[in-house]
């Protein structure tokens, strides 16, 4: 190696050892500053971005179908943070506001979830869920259910309905309570159109609650086979479920026009389903004056009975007395048929 060599190389040791001797004395003299500006910087990850951030949650407690608000009531919660290392399962009890709100305070932000539970043993059933602090949601809703002593007769409602028909279905249900009476709401976010009027069941007994329900499809082949949904008595768990079958369209007809007899003659009527689809709930009524005129045999006036496709009920009318009336038939989702009946005295 020649000497030009030998200068550059020695040249750069010698920078080396002055940069690390440098180095070394910057060590020496602030080592313990650069520690503690290290330690600083962790803690101060530490606290932002792992340690969990207290943060309030609400709880917003409201009645079933009324969203009134409920207060008075005991919210306790079960809650664990991660990293668990640092937390353990606690249980709280949250503090009540007005408006049937009541607040949390410093529960972790990094709550994977939190396990409720509401007590209102007077008026209102128990709950108990989980909610959870993810995202921004740090008001929670809660719907509470009224206690009641109404129950359900049955777990579930079935029958049929035609295309483009409203029907009426009923409901029994007992009021367990041998005291006072109690007034019932049906109540359905399932069931087309579903409508219900309010009841009022005596202590002690069993009636039926009506809801009925409106089919707005045309006939069709591509209509859906049935409907069905949840029916509830407002405010409280207490509830049924209806399945009704969607038929095809029926057809009611009367195999005559009139009952035109004599005093003492009797006439056979043939009561037919013509369509496709069962038909339910036939009656025949009389006017004033047609109970004077005709008895019945082989139907009671009022009694109601179903049809399938093609099947015909026989009624046979016996003329008692001379003058003019109107017997009617109808039936669920079809068009009323009426005959007028003619009695004339013998010759």
């Amino acid at each position: 190696m020649d000497s030009d060599d030998e200068d550059s190389g020695q040249k750069a040791m010698q920078v080396a050892g002055a940069v690390f001797s440098k180095s070394k004395d910057i060590g020496e003299k602030h080592g313990a500053t650069i520690l503690a500006v290290l330690i600083l910087f962790g803690l101060l990850y530490f606290w932002l971005v792992v340690l969990p951030k207290p943060l309030t949650v609400t709880i917003t407690l409201a009645e079933a179908d009324s969203n009134a608000t409920v207060s008075g009531a005991q919210v306790e919660a079960d809650y664990l943070a991660s990293p668990y290392i640092f937390t353990s399962v606690k249980t709280s009890r949250a503090i009540p506001k007005s408006d049937g709100r009541y607040e949390f305070s410093g529960v972790p932000s990094n709550t994977e979830g939190i396990v409720l539970r509401v007590r209102k043993t007077t008026e209102y059933e128990n709950y108990n869920g989980q909610i959870s602090t993810e995202g921004s949601a740090k008001t929670m809703p809660v719907t509470l259910f009224k206690k009641t002593l109404l129950r359900m007769e049955s777990t579930f409602v079935s029958g049929s309905i035609a295309p483009s028909c409203t029907k009426a279905f009923n409901v029994p249900i007992l009021n367990n309570d041998t005291e006072n009476d109690a007034e019932v709401a049906l109540l359905s976010d399932k069931l087309p159109y579903f409508k219900a009027d309010k009841r009022v069941i005596s202590a002690g007994e069993t009636a039926n609650a009506t809801f009925s329900i409106t089919t707005n499809y045309p006939d069709s082949d591509k209509n859906p086979a049935f409907v069905s949904g949840e029916v509830r008595i407002r405010g409280t768990k207490a509830s049924v479920v209806a399945n009704i079958t969607i038929t095809k369209k029926p057809d009611l007809s009367l195999d005559t026009n009139e009952i035109q007899n004599k005093i003492g003659e009797t006439k056979l009527v043939k009561i037919t389903n013509a369509g496709k689809g069962a038909i339910t709930g036939v009656r025949l009524a009389m006017d004033d004056s047609s109970r004077r005129l005709v008895s019945l045999t082989g139907l009671n006036e009022n009694s109601a009975f179903d049809l399938e496709a093609g099947q015909a009920k026989k009624v046979y009318i016996t003329s008692v007395d001379a003058g003019i009336g109107i017997i009617t038939v109808s039936a669920d989702c079809t068009a009323p048929l009426q005959l007028p009946v003619k009695i004339s005295a013998p010759d």
